[in-house]
């Protein structure tokens, strides 16, 4: 026999004999999914309640739909998409594609990725060298690879930088 604890019973689905988790508006997300306006719905996408409640019974749920929309609105707000909203109000997706958009270097003619305040590597972003007076990006060790940060050759008495695989262009294998 399966007892429902009160904590395990309120994080269920609001909808009869669904045994999904709430995730939005105290719903899980396929009948969360259901519930959005007709307007945002595509036509292929739909499912039938039969087949969201895993029984031939379809019923209503227990939340009423003003309670639901009075809620914060937690879809993506691209017009066309029908995900969640995860992170600033977008989706996973979108939200990878804008972030990309806003990390790019400031400076107009340059495609690199910003690393702080805007720039890039190249342009005066990210660690700078701890050396005094050094200008240059940092590697490893808070260093610039001329003050003697960056990696090194992985090979017993070797002190060279390493290129790939860990080891300098001498010993890596041909």
């Amino acid at each position: 026999m399966v007892f429902l604890t009160i904590d395990r019973a309120l994080r269920l689905c609001h909808v009869a004999h669904c045994a999904r988790y709430a995730k939005c508006d105290s719903l899980c997300l396929i009948h969360a999914k259901l519930q959005r306006p007709k307007w945002t719905e595509k036509p292929a996408q739909t499912m039938s309640i039969e087949m969201l409640t895993h029984s031939n019974e379809s019923s209503a749920s227990s939340v009423s739909g003003s309670e639901r929309r009075s809620k914060k609105n937690r879809w993506c707000s691209i017009a066309e998409c029908e995900q969640l909203a995860r992170i600033d109000g977008l989706c996973t997706r979108h939200n990878m594609q804008l972030s990309s958009k806003k990390r790019k270097c400031v400076i107009v003619s340059c495609n690199s990725y910003a690393r702080t305040r805007g720039l890039c590597t190249r342009h005066g972003g990210g660690n700078v060298c701890r050396f005094h007076g050094c200008k240059t990006s940092a590697q490893s060790g808070g260093l610039c690879r001329l003050h003697g940060g960056g990696p090194r050759c992985k090979h017993p008495d070797c002190d060279q930088f390493s290129k790939a695989g860990g080891l300098c262009g001498f010993h890596a294998p041909v």
